[in-house]
């Protein structure tokens, strides 16, 4: 038996699961996409290269690989959704930087998975294992990827409800984790992320950074300028 779990019309990427096999079915149908299938092999094999030279998991995970498909093992993981707010999924995403600052090495330029969103982790064995690896670059800034992953986690909830206005909460956590991760960085995305993914065209115009309202922008921009507010915020 066969499930088809998710289907992206405009990528035309899909994946399945194979449950007698325990294995699942990265695809895409499209001769011009099949790219994405090859971006997805380099950056899985140089993930899991280092994984497993830090010990970190000693499973296969590459099963087989297709003209239009790659084949991998079948982890098993709690689901986490994107339209969950930050506050619900604030432990697995503490849990993702650690994991990132374990993995990453940490050179000024490094690999860039590109679409690193609470959807695209599992927690296999109580460790966290990164997915979906179909935008993977290379020589891109140190902690990009976190960059993106903590704006992701507090602005796709909200596009989800369609809310006009953040909610203090939500912004404070983001504050507190931003500040902790990138305390004492100093790299140009931080200046202005939106204008730096436009300038290195990280990602398409479905992409939700590139619909993200001008007014949510904004007051991202504030607050990961705003450090002088910091401790006082979280004593």
């Amino acid at each position: 038996m066969t499930t088809l779990i998710n289907f992206n019309l405009k990528k035309k990427t899909g994946v399945c699961i194979f449950p007698d096999n325990k294995t699942v079915r990265k695809f895409v149908i499209s001769k011009d996409k099949k790219n994405l299938i090859d971006k997805e092999l380099k950056g899985v094999k140089w993930y899991f290269s280092v994984l497993k030279k830090k010990g970190y998991l000693k499973e296969k995970y590459i099963i087989s690989k297709g003209k239009n498909y790659l084949d991998f093992k079948l982890l098993s993981s709690p689901k986490y959704f994107f339209w969950d707010s930050i506050i619900k999924n604030q432990k697995i995403i503490e849990t993702a930087i650690e994991h990132y600052l374990k993995i990453w090495p940490r050179n000024k330029k490094t690999y860039f998975h590109g679409d690193l969103t609470v959807e695209n982790i599992l927690l296999h064995k109580r460790k966290p294992i990164f997915i979906d690896w179909e935008n993977f670059k290379k020589n891109l800034p140190w902690g990009l990827d976190i960059c993106f992953f903590l704006i992701s986690a507090l602005i796709l909830p909200n596009l989800n409800k369609k809310n006009n206005n953040l909610e203090p909460s939500e912004k404070k956590i983001f504050k507190k984790i931003w500040n902790n991760f990138y305390f004492d960085q100093n790299y140009d995305y931080l200046n202005d992320p939106f204008k730096f993914s436009k300038k290195k065209k990280l990602f398409n115009n479905n992409h939700f950074i590139n619909k993200i309202p001008k007014k949510f922008k904004e007051e991202i921009i504030l607050m990961i300028k705003d450090k002088a507010h910091f401790y006082a915020d979280n004593k």
